[in-house]
């Protein structure tokens, strides 16, 4: 732990400014608007990797660093009738890695005769759900589309 420890005091330094302010990072794409695309992370020429769990040794290598520490789960679902719905949840975790298995804490509805917020309905009438993890550089679209 003391290793640990020392590494995270290190990294919280390096956020500090002069005088024990953080240091404020802008977002990566300050002009976003509501309906724009924005590139690729990767850049032009590189494209995406997609691994299936199934082909892999163990995905322990692959849940423990891409799963950290707690990021921002981007649920993706639709409902039976193929309306789409794309919602951040802040409360999401690694639960295991062979098979690698995540979880989301879905908090209720007050508005909603069932309860129920649009992720879970549709993941309860179609059973289907795909989690993204959420990546600053698309920060913005993401903030976007967090409100009720």
């Amino acid at each position: 732990a003391g290793v640990a420890a020392r590494r995270l005091l290190a990294f919280v330094r390096k956020l500090m400014a002069p005088g024990g302010r953080f240091l404020q990072v802008p977002p990566p794409h300050p002009g976003w608007k509501p309906g724009q695309r924005q590139p690729p992370p990767w850049g032009s020429g590189q494209a995406h990797v997609q691994l299936d769990p199934a082909k892999l040794d163990s995905c322990y290598p692959l849940m423990i660093s891409a799963y950290a520490p707690r990021p921002i789960a981007f649920v993706s679902t639709l409902s039976a009738s193929g309306v789409g719905n794309l919602a951040p949840y802040s409360y999401s975790g690694c639960f295991g890695h062979d098979p690698p298995i995540i979880g989301v804490s879905i908090c209720r509805n007050r508005n909603a005769p069932d309860g129920k917020k649009d992720t879970l309905a549709n993941i309860d009438e179609t059973g289907e759900f795909v989690v993204c993890i959420m990546s600053d550089w698309f920060v913005e679209a993401a903030n976007h589309c967090c409100g009720d």
